[in-house]
């Protein structure tokens, strides 16, 4: 029988021969069954590799693949999950001993223990790929039903704005109207579009530090943001104290503005209010809890239908009903969303109680969150701002924009809502270095923007004058609303795609660059197009819709350009070190706090 001989690079058993697979050969006189040490290393590979196929798991270890490679036994499978140490150690020594009857049948016992599993190596890989095609599609419709949780929750909660609007304009004059209008612009712009920043960053950063399964960090967190909207309550309520004089600045509708400030005042409280709501929402978010949220937003619908009908048709309030209207409606989402989040048992396992730790390391928390939430907070405020912008125009121009721009913000609570989702989903994977499935869950949430923009865009197209119809009875401004309806069309599109690549530049770290490049685009591009274009060249509303399409175009293409380029591998790795920097950091200042107490308490003693 022919024999294979094989040069084992090993001091302790050089030139073995392999003949084990045969056993029929034991008659023959020199035919010794022995060990073939370099092919047992080819075949521990593929049982180092079966161990670790997992797909829910990184691939950890990094095993040599070489078929003769110049490591030791005990090198080899230092890490082997099949054996133990002492099948290791015995397997070591009887390569030393000399070949009798009872060593080979103990080698053979171990090498047929190994063929057993390299038999079921390929059933084993089949089965791993079924399981990553039930996890792909598995993981596709958890994204998707939170996607569509979380948009149902941004469209309920922006839809009471859209109540109040209608049955102002149902029930008050133009005037009121207007000023209505200005209020709400202003109290939006500074007051829930700072808090909604501002969370959003702490959102990202709780994501980050819920996929590397840190929770006290989450909840740390928590209390920093609940911390800093505290003081951030204090500008944003002498704006709202002084905003007539504000307003004046650049409205030359004195009565409008004195109306406004009315309304800015009076929602003071619902604002401080809102503080709290954004903070739990962002919590839940990071955790990827949300149809609790749809649930809270559902209820104070309802709720806000009513207390319009009572405050501002029924009792004829006007601007007063209205601004009691909004501070009714965030206490109870606050309310019921704190409710909710108390019979979510699992979700308490992020809280933590207040401590001083809350007021350490401000600074870095800042230098995070203030670059992330800059980019929300400004889409915000240059959304509101480009109202403002329009408010010189006449007054069916200006109410025009004021009914497109409602509706615009109630269509593109969708978006949002996908985008907040998937930036969590993104961020739980980056905070895990996942990197794989952190690009898995930015296809997916491409496929679900799609899908969206098929399925809504033609209703929008053919149903416009009826979409007219139902914010005004007036011809002039249905004829103006109309005159830029498919800019809006154009502006809503590319808005969507904006929102999943300003939601993925988050995720990964690149909030720095997607901040500059939305102040550049909107800010600068933006504000100066609609400028330019509506008092300048005379195209009035059309001017200012043009101008917000040129900013949004120009913000893809910038993203684009940098999502093409950086690497999203040493982002994970970044973003793995920020989690490791603020725990150590922690760590090291409890350290020290407990020895201050020591020595205050040895100084005393």
């Amino acid at each position: 029988m022919s024999k294979n001989i094989v040069s084992i690079n090993s001091n302790k058993a050089p030139n073995i021969q392999h003949s084990y697979l045969n056993s029929s050969s034991n008659n023959e006189s020199d035919d010794k069954p022995v060990h073939n040490e370099a092919n047992f290393y080819k075949k521990s590979q593929s049982v180092e590799h079966l161990r670790f196929s997992s797909p829910t798991k990184k691939m950890r270890s990094q095993t040599n693949k070489s078929f003769g490679a110049k490591k030791s036994f005990q090198e080899v499978y230092s890490t082997s999950r099949m054996f133990g140490r002492n099948t290791i150690q015995k397997y070591q020594s009887l390569l030393d001993q000399p070949q009798t009857e009872s060593r080979t049948g103990t080698l053979q016992n171990i090498e047929r223990g190994l063929l057993v599993e390299e038999d079921q190596y390929e059933d084993n890989q089949d089965q791993d790929k079924e399981i990553v095609e039930i996890n792909m599609e598995a993981n596709f419709k958890w994204l998707l039903k939170s996607c569509i949780e979380e948009a149902l929750s941004f469209a309920l909660e922006w839809a009471p704005s859209t109540i109040i609007l209608y049955f102002i304009t149902q029930n008050n004059d133009e005037i009121t109207v207007k000023g209505f209008g200005i209020g709400a612009v202003w109290s939006n712009c500074i007051g829930q579009g700072l808090y909604y920043g501002l969370c959003s960053g702490f959102e990202t950063m709780a994501s980050h530090a819920n996929g590397n399964k840190n929770y006290q960090l989450v909840g740390l967190l928590l209390n920093k943001t609940v911390f800093i909207s505290m003081i951030l309550f204090i500008p944003i309520m002498l704006a709202m104290l002084f905003s007539e004089y504000i307003l004046n600045v650049y409205n030359t509708d004195e009565q409008a503005c004195n109306i406004a400030s009315q309304y800015c005042q009076l929602v003071i409280p619902g604002l401080f209010i809102a503080s709290f709501y954004y903070a739990l929402k962002a919590f839940l978010n990071a955790q990827n809890e949300y149809r609790i949220q749809v649930y809270t937003a559902s209820i104070n619908l309802a709720t806000v239908v009513l207390y319009s009908y009572i405050f501002i048709q029924y009792l004829e309030m006007g601007i007063k009903g209205a601004a009691l209207v909004f501070v009714l409606s965030e206490s109870t989402c606050l309310t019921l969303l704190s409710i909710f989040t108390f019979f979510k048992k699992h979700l308490h396992k992020c809280f933590i109680s207040l401590s001083k730790e809350m007021f350490k390391n401000l600074a870095d928390y800042l230098k995070v969150a203030v670059p992330i939430g800059s980019i929300v907070a400004a889409e915000w405020m240059i959304f509101e701002l480009t109202a403002i912008i329009s408010s010189n125009l006449n007054d069916n121009q200006y109410e025009a924009h004021l009914v497109l721009s409602n509706f615009s913000a109630m269509c593109f609570q969708f978006q949002i809502g996908y985008s907040t989702a998937t930036a969590t989903f993104i961020s739980n994977e980056m905070g895990n270095q996942n990197v794989k499935n952190a690009l898995k869950y930015t296809k997916y949430a491409l496929y679900i923007i799609l899908g969206h923009l098929l399925i809504v865009i033609l209703p929008l197209i053919f149903l416009r004058s009826y979409i007219a119809d139902m914010f005004t009875s007036s011809q002039e401004i249905k004829d103006s609303l109309l005159s830029v309806y498919f800019i809006f069309i154009g502006c809503f599109s590319l808005e969507s795609f904006s929102s999943i690549a300003s939601a993925y530049m988050r995720a990964i770290a690149q909030e720095n660059y997607t901040s500059i490049c939305f102040f550049l685009c909107y800010g600068g591009f933006g504000l100066v197009s609609s400028y330019l274009l509506a008092y300048q060249a005379d195209l009035g509303l059309k001017g200012i819709w043009l101008g917000m399409l040129i900013s949004v175009g120009s913000y893809i293409i910038l993203l684009a350009i940098q999502i093409f380029r950086v690497d999203i591998n040493e982002m994970a790795k970044i973003i793995a070190e920020r989690v490791e920097e603020d725990e150590e950091q922690e760590q090291q200042e409890n350290q020290n706090d407990q020895l201050a107490i020591k020595n205050t308490e040895t100084e005393d003693s």
